[in-house]
């Protein structure tokens, strides 16, 4: 597995947490979902797009997050060939993948995720 992994602290309810995850993830175009079991956004689909991964796990005082990109799916539905998010390799879709995580981490530990006033 070749992923982005952070366990980010965050001072919300993990409801709260919960609520900016899929605020963002949708407004960025994630769909919510399932793949080998695991629950994950993803974003991509067709036989020319890169697909994106984010997984976001608010609990115990925290989130954990994981972001990678794969391969071109030659058959829909099978994602092989994990990249994280470091290296020139399909540098776009990388760059917009690390620019969206970077904001989700910033929603999520930044003042107005602490004061929601």
């Amino acid at each position: 597995m070749c992923r982005y992994v952070n366990d980010l602290r965050v001072s919300l309810p993990e409801d709260e947490a919960l609520k900016i995850v899929n605020d963002y993830l949708t407004s960025q175009g994630f769909a919510h979902g399932r793949i080998g079991g695991e629950p994950v956004w993803t974003r991509g689909v067709g036989p020319a797009i890169v697909p994106q991964f984010v997984k976001a796990e608010p609990g115990d005082g925290g989130v954990h997050i994981e972001a990678w990109i794969t391969q071109v799916p030659k058959t829909p539905g099978m994602y092989t060939g994990e990249h994280d998010l470091r290296g020139l390799g399909r540098w776009a879709v990388k760059s917009t993948l690390r620019y969206r995580v970077r904001e989700l981490e910033k929603r999520l530990t930044g003042p107005m995720a602490a004061d929601p006033a």
